[in-house]
């Protein structure tokens, strides 16, 4: 019910409809798009998740949402696979990134760029909890302050990788959530 509830949420803010965090921009016009973690947590459960579950390809899912498939800024591109399609996902915070890529585009995940160091990590494992029954089985920082959180579903059975970038001197911080495909 609660997945249901964000999708939908996430489906209206996409389709210019609204959402519950709306805000006023300066020019005082209703900005209807989401924060960038309700967003990337929304996208992996109504793109990803529901493409893997029904055995359709991701690129089918964002089609059906309306993204605009788009190329990945060289500022970001370093943190996808070569071979990766690309959709841009509005928000009013940062930019998020659906992205698919492998032999037949199975593999899904989307990109948070210069996400709030931590604080954006922490809500969208949130979300993925409330979304999809995600909990952490595995946690790490790796070289170079890459912080590593695996969660796990057992409603769904599936794994997702959430890593966390710091930003470099050519390089903005990002924020990358893999949904693990059995």
């Amino acid at each position: 019910m609660i997945r249901t509830l964000l999708a939908a949420s996430l489906f209206c803010s996409l389709a210019g409809a609204g959402h519950a965090m709306s805000a006023r921009n300066g020019s005082g016009a209703k900005d209807a798009s989401p924060m960038s973690a309700v967003a990337a947590s929304s996208v992996l459960s109504s793109v990803c998740e529901a493409a893997a579950s029904a055995g359709k390809s991701p690129a089918q899912q964002a089609g059906a949402l309306g993204l605009k498939s788009v190329g990945a800024s060289p500022e970001l591109a370093w943190a996808l696979a070569k071979d990766a399609r690309v959709w841009s996902v509005q928000t009013r915070d940062s930019d998020v990134l659906l992205y698919a890529y492998g032999p037949d585009g199975a593999k899904c995940g989307v990109i948070v760029g210069r996400p709030i160091p931590g604080a954006v990590a922490e809500i969208v494992l949130r979300d993925l909890g409330a979304i999809g029954g995600y909990a952490k089985v595995d946690a790490s920082t790796m070289p170079g302050d890459v912080t590593f959180t695996r969660v796990f579903s057992e409603t769904s059975g599936r794994y997702v990788d959430v890593l966390e970038y710091p930003a470099r001197a050519r390089a903005p911080g990002v924020l990358k959530l893999e949904l693990l495909v059995n």
